[in-house]
C-alpha cells in the first residue's frame, strides 16, 4: 500500500467514527430530551418540572459536545481522503480527542 492508500483508509475510519459518535449523540439527545419533556409536561410539582428542565439542558449540552467531536473526526476524514493540506494535523487532533473515549474511542 502506498501512503495515499493509507491516508484514504484512515480517512474512512475517521468517517466511521464520526458517524458512530453522531448516532450515539442523537440517541443521548432523544433519551434525555424525551425524559425532560415528559417531566415538564406530565408533572405538577415544581421540583419535577425543574428536573425536566435540567434534563433538557443536559441534552442540549451533550448535543453540542458530540457535534464538535463528530465534526473534528469528519473534517479529519474528509481532508485525509481528499489529500488536502492539514489533513494530517486534523487526524492528529482527532486521534488525541479519541483518547478521551478510552477504551472504546481508541
Amino acid at each position: 500500500m502506498t501512503t495515499k492508500d493509507h491516508q484514504e483508509l484512515l480517512g474512512i475510519f475517521f468517517f466511521v467514527q464520526a458517524a458512530l459518535q453522531a448516532f450515539g449523540g442523537i440517541l443521548v439527545v432523544l433519551i434525555y430530551g424525551g425524559m425532560g419533556i415528559f417531566a415538564l409536561t406530565n408533572t405538577r410539582r415544581h421540583d419535577d418540572q425543574l428536573f425536566g428542565g435540567i434534563l433538557i439542558g443536559v441534552a442540549v449540552f451533550a448535543a453540542l459536545i458530540v457535534a464538535v467531536f463528530a465534526f473534528i473526526d469528519f473534517m479529519a476524514g474528509w481532508r485525509l481522503t481528499k489529500g488536502k493540506s492539514g489533513g494530517r494535523t486534523w487526524g492528529i487532533v482527532a486521534s488525541i480527542i479519541s483518547l478521551l473515549g478510552f477504551p472504546l474511542g481508541t
